[in-house]
């Protein structure tokens, strides 16, 4: 990539995470951007990842979209029930009662605490091709979500070849890695997938107001509430 402002000062960056990463026996990529001198450095920014949690961003962003743009309530309450929860570590994945959410509370919940139902009923709610869509009129063509977070982990499950994810986790660090390395959904080419470059865009997207300037605002606020280092 070409890096502009101090080129200097960014290539001892590149070098300083390249020797990081090395000593640590791990690959890593990265992009950083200053929004307001537009200086930059990254490392192999283009590589296409797993976007793991960091795509909930792209869900409250078409959620607020909707909201701003079509008139989607987002006040709307949604029954919180043992069929539509998510396996995950945080939150209503955890829950044992009925409870009734707004989708603006579902949203908070997905971005401050990365919570994996809320998450999922939000996608159900604003839709995966919607959101795509969205992504795709910013430009970012790399940053594809491919299925909602029941069905990577039910894609998990399967391609390991076990009944949950508890029985994955009881075996063997090496056991393990083995069954992992089949799974689709740690695969780039086919699992939800960005790149440094385009998940940094978007977030300067939603700085810059490019979507909707009310819809920004709320994603800003919301992130701005973060209490987990999940995402």
């Amino acid at each position: 990539m070409t890096l502009k402002g101090n080129q200097d000062t960014s290539k001892s960056i590149e070098i300083e995470l390249s020797n990081i990463l090395r000593l640590a026996g791990c690959d890593g990529y990265l992009y950083a951007m200053d929004i307001d001198s537009q200086r930059e450095v990254g490392l192999n920014p283009h590589q296409i990842v797993v976007a793991a949690s960091v795509f909930k961003v792209a869900v409250a962003l078409e959620l607020y979209r909707q909201a701003a743009v079509e008139g989607l309530d987002v006040t709307a309450q949604v029954k919180i029930t043992e069929d539509n929860r998510t396996a995950g570590p945080t939150g209503l994945s955890n829950g044992q009662d009925i409870a009734f959410l707004s989708l603006r509370d579902l949203a908070s919940l997905m971005l401050s605490i990365s919570d994996n139902t809320a998450t999922d009923i939000l996608i159900a709610k604003v839709g995966l091709a919607q959101i795509n869509s969205t992504l795709q009129t910013l430009g970012l063509h790399h940053t594809v979500i491919v299925n909602d977070l029941r069905n990577l982990i039910a894609s998990i499950t399967a391609d390991a070849e076990v009944s949950n994810l508890d029985e994955l986790w009881s075996m063997s660090e090496e056991k393990r890695d083995e069954r992992l390395a089949r799974c689709r959904a740690l695969h780039p080419e086919q699992a939800t997938r960005t790149t440094p470059f385009e998940m940094a865009y978007l977030l300067r997207s939603i700085w810059c107001d490019e979507v909707s300037p009310v819809a920004c605002a709320e994603v800003r606020r919301l992130m701005a509430q973060q209490a987990s280092t999940g995402l």
